[in-house]
């Protein structure tokens, strides 16, 4: 899938933009400031309906204006479909398909695949284990669409357990007491969707470990092991065949945990908790690993999702590399390079154009004061 034409109206620093894109490789060439990478967080927000950046999703909405707009024509091997994004001021979004509304964000989110590489990427090994674990939820999302709900819902279903607690610490008495008989009845619907979950983020590491480690090996042309394991803070994680076993521990967690969360007005157990701990020869490389090894890691994990997402369906995703090449090497780029036939499109962002090897130049842009101009 690639797409053929993308418009942003109030999009970060951008008043209005209507790129024209081709099939191949595209660079995005500006400097640092100027809203290079704009252009690929509004791709991306199309396709995940969030930011791969921190912070709320209000700060995609150009300063002064009450809403933003992204529209893009998507084409595939069975046609193309127009998608739109409008996101108003106060949070409110509106989706939309060939101009129909879609009420449901899991029926919108993916029509448009893409995987995005971008310097953010680090805290993957360096960052704190929210990332991580979002960073894997998304990916399951992604690679089987039946899963798409399960973050969601566990969300959903922590928010209103932790609502309870919040109630039961300042209530008293009899209200206190009945406050607690409810908070076993949550325990049921919570534990059923945090052991859904949980069961979702081992199925997906067992599909993810053995590309990763081949394509850490290739890399990095040596014997040194890349290994990925699943850091449940909660229950004893082992080779789970159903949630019904997840359910059960989980269940005994929270028993032990009730005067502790009930204190605390919190939840305490639960796959929201969790780690994904990532090791070179046994060292995490959280602590232990040096810059080049951690760009390793990062390139090899988005490498991984591109390569299993590309088998997976009949069209390839659409990747985005957003000012990643100058944090290359030469072998490194070309691991990240020989992925490039398998794409339709690849959508390039860098501030200098020598560091994107003369080799791949196809369709390039100029971004300046707010403007994308065609160069070749």
């Amino acid at each position: 899938m690639w797409l053929e034409r993308l418009h942003v109206k109030n999009f970060r620093n951008y008043l209005e933009a209507t790129i024209d894109l081709r099939t191949g490789i595209s660079v995005f060439v500006a400097e640092n400031g100027s809203g290079k990478t704009n252009v690929l967080e509004a791709v991306y927000y199309l396709s995940q309906l969030e930011s791969h950046r921190l912070g709320d999703t209000q700060t995609l909405i150009r300063r002064g204006a009450s809403n933003t707009q992204v529209i893009a024509r998507v084409r595939e091997k069975e046609g193309s479909e127009v998608l739109e994004v409008q996101l108003n001021d106060g949070g409110r979004r509106a989706l939309s398909v060939n101009r129909g509304a879609v009420s449901q964000a899991r029926k919108f989110r993916n029509k448009l695949r893409t995987v995005l590489f971008a310097p953010e990427d680090l805290d993957l090994v360096r960052g704190d284990a929210s990332y991580r674990r979002n960073q894997l939820d998304q990916f399951f999302a992604n690679y089987w669409a039946f899963h798409g709900r399960l973050r969601s819902e566990f969300d959903r279903a922590l928010k209103q357990r932790n609502s309870l607690l919040k109630e039961i610490q300042k209530s008293t008495g009899a209200i206190r007491s009945r406050n607690i008989e409810l908070l076993a009845d949550w325990d049921d619907s919570y534990t059923r969707c945090a052991s859904k979950l949980l069961l979702a983020r081992h199925q997906i590491l067992e599909v993810l470990k053995p590309e990763l480690t081949e394509l850490y090996k290739a890399l990095t042309d040596s014997r040194d092991d890349l290994t990925v394991v699943y850091q449940p803070k909660s229950v004893s994680y082992g080779s789970w065949s159903s949630d019904e076993a997840i359910r059960e521990q989980l269940h005994g967690a929270l028993e032990e945990m009730r005067e502790v969360e009930v204190i605390r007005g919190i939840t305490m157990v639960g796959p929201h908790r969790d780690d994904i701990e990532v090791s070179i020869n046994n060292l995490p490389t959280r602590t232990h690993a040096s810059q080049g090894e951690a760009w390793s890691v990062a390139l090899v994990w988005r490498v991984a999702e591109f390569d299993l997402l590309a088998a997976r369906y009949d069209d390839p995703p659409v990747l985005l590399l957003d000012d990643v090449f100058t944090q290359l090497d030469s072998s490194r780029r070309e691991l990240l390079v020989s992925r490039f036939p398998k794409a339709e499109q690849v959508l390039i962002t860098t501030a200098v154009a020598s560091d994107v090897p003369n080799s791949i130049w196809n369709h390039s842009f100029q971004i300046k004061e707010g403007e994308v101009i065609a160069v070749s």
